[in-house]
């Protein structure tokens, strides 16, 4: 789950220093959550950026179907908002300047002076109590959130053991080894054969004893080459096939032939193999316990803004 509501007027301040005249925006009433109104010209001063994104990637078409699904999750978002605000309104729930001033100076920091910054407000038509009041809006729906929601989630010890003995599958660790490589890449096909001949010769002193690393740091044309053509670790089914089985058919230590690829041809060396394995309930336990209490957030989210919603008079226009 999203958490739109929450996030919504992080993206408000994310959007409101891209240059939107007030004479671009159309007011009316484009909504009514209880007593409240949503205007055209909130909606647009988040729409109209994403229309300009949107306009750069897709054909004409196209953007009006993605500009018409925008408008209605962001409308959708509004109103949520709206519902969450009026909820921390009865609640009697404040956000304090301390708390305000710390959300500001976050943004101030990310301009080079504070002139900069208030340069920036100026030339979109935004005062600093604007400013504020948005993150004093922000502070109050965390805080509801806080309190109608996080505090009431608890995730039981029996409940992360139970998920862990009913999915041990999602906790096997495949098959990985801890891989070096030589590359010799076939930059033209004309090439091929002076390349398969080097590589082979390459194979030749391998296979005499002579240092895989030192090897690779000498001839080797892949990035690993400096590392002494250290991968590092790599499961089973994360090369490509014709790599994959050669790969995972060595032992330690062992050195594979020469094999082609599209890219060229590759020696491989493992250094360590690690069989299939599940990981333990001590090693995913905190995993788990996360997991279970952000679905369990989520639901009862999802639970409590529908309450809103239901007890509430929304009108759209």
């Amino acid at each position: 789950m999203k958490y739109r509501a929450l996030v919504f007027f992080i993206l408000i301040i994310s959007f409101v220093f891209i240059g939107v005249t007030r004479a671009e925006i159309i007011d009316k009433v484009i909504a009514v959550v209880n007593n409240e109104v949503i205007t055209q010209s909130e909606l647009d001063r988040i729409l109209i950026p994403i229309y300009i994104q949107y306009k750069e990637i897709y054909n004409e078409e196209e953007l009006a179907e993605k500009i018409d699904g925008a408008r209605r999750e962001l409308l959708s978002q509004m109103i949520e908002d709206k519902l969450i605000l009026q909820e921390a309104r009865k609640e009697g729930i404040l956000a304090n300047e301390e708390e305000i001033d710390k959300y500001i100076n976050e943004i101030k920091n990310k301009f080079t002076s504070e002139e900069e910054f208030e340069k920036v407000l100026a030339s979109q038509n935004i005062s600093i109590d604007s400013l504020k009041k948005k993150y004093a809006e922000q502070i109050k729906m965390k805080k509801i959130f806080e309190r109608r929601v996080r505090s009431k989630v608890v995730v039981l010890p029996t409940q992360v053991e139970e998920y862990y003995k009913e999915h041990l599958d999602e906790f096997e660790e495949l098959e990985t080894v801890v891989l070096r490589t030589i590359v010799l890449k076939v930059n033209k096909p004309e090439n091929r054969q002076m390349v398969l001949e080097k590589i082979s010769d390459i194979k030749k002193r391998l296979d005499e004893e002579e240092s895989f690393e030192e090897m690779a740091k000498e001839f080797s044309e892949d990035n690993s080459a400096i590392e002494g053509g250290l991968i590092g670790y790599v499961k089973s089914g994360q090369l490509i096939d014709e790599l994959n089985e050669e790969v995972f058919s060595l032992k330690p230590n062992e050195i594979s032939g020469v094999i082609e690829s599209d890219l060229g041809f590759h020696i491989f060396k493992i250094d360590e193999k690690i069989p299939t394995h599940s990981r333990s309930f001590e090693q995913v336990s905190d995993e788990i316990r996360n997991m279970l209490y952000q679905q369990k957030v989520n639901q009862r989210f999802e639970e409590w803004l529908d309450k809103l919603k239901k007890d509430a008079y929304i009108s759209i226009k």
